[in-house]
């Protein structure tokens, strides 16, 4: 069974939401069928949590318990996904919008 052709920009959100529009060109320049978009700020591509979660969440505190990850004093953390309290997912659903109204799919990730 053929696939259909699949290009995918590993983005980061924040510039793609500061120009949406650019997702349209490159849909038209060069064929950008899916993005996945990445922050720095919570490391995935996650949407903020609703206080009651981020209360409840365990990654609140993750930098300060290192005797919970072997690797800590090698500089080597997990992953977290992006429910730390006070994500503001704003520029993440700006960039799913522009995606959504240019025909582009949006692919997430966690760690």
């Amino acid at each position: 069974m053929p696939h259909p052709r699949r290009l995918i920009w590993f983005c980061q959100t924040e510039h793609v939401a500061k120009q949406p529009e650019q997702l349209a060109l490159l849909r038209d320049e060069i064929g950008l069928t899916t993005i996945m978009p990445e922050s720095p700020i919570c490391h995935t591509s996650g949407f903020r949590a609703s206080p009651e979660v981020a209360a409840r969440g365990p990654f609140e505190d993750w930098r300060e318990r290192g005797e919970a990850w072997p690797k800590v004093l090698e500089g080597i953390y997990p992953p977290v996904s992006g429910v730390i309290g006070g994500f503001d997912d704003t520029d993440l659903c700006r960039v799913i919008e522009a995606a959504s109204a240019a025909g582009i799919e949006v692919w997430g990730h966690i760690g």
